[in-house]
């Protein structure tokens, strides 16, 4: 460990122990089916919000990441993943504040409605 991180108060280059593998398996999947200007956002803990540039964000995207993420470690029980994603057409400060927020509903939306589930968020105007 390298100290801490002057904002997360987290010691920085820290793993995830025994789940650091299917964290990894789960950023492998979602870069291939993220676009140029797509952003995986971290909340906090196991939670990432999906906010997809506007000209291909649909629930399809985030459908594909799921089921590609059920078979990231073959061999072992499936992984599951809810997510929460919502369409980018912002690029302020504000505007991406708004997005966050509407993407961390979905993501409620999501994990209240069980596991391994996606909720896209209405537009942010």
């Amino acid at each position: 460990m390298t100290g801490p991180q002057p904002t997360h108060g987290r010691p920085s280059g820290m793993t995830f122990g025994p789940r650091a593998s299917r964290f990894h398996g789960f950023v492998g999947v979602v870069r291939r089916h993220l676009h140029q200007g797509d952003l995986l956002v971290r909340r906090g803990g196991e939670q990432f919000l999906l906010l997809l540039r506007a000209s291909h964000a649909d629930v399809a995207v985030a459908e594909a990441i799921r089921r590609d993420f059920a078979q990231v470690e073959p061999g072992l029980p499936a992984a599951s993943v809810s997510i929460g994603a919502v369409a980018l057409n912002g690029r302020t400060a504000p505007a991406f504040r708004a997005h966050l927020q509407a993407a961390d509903r979905a993501l409620y939306a999501a994990k209240a409605a069980g596991r391994n589930s996606v909720r896209f968020a209405p537009a942010v105007v």
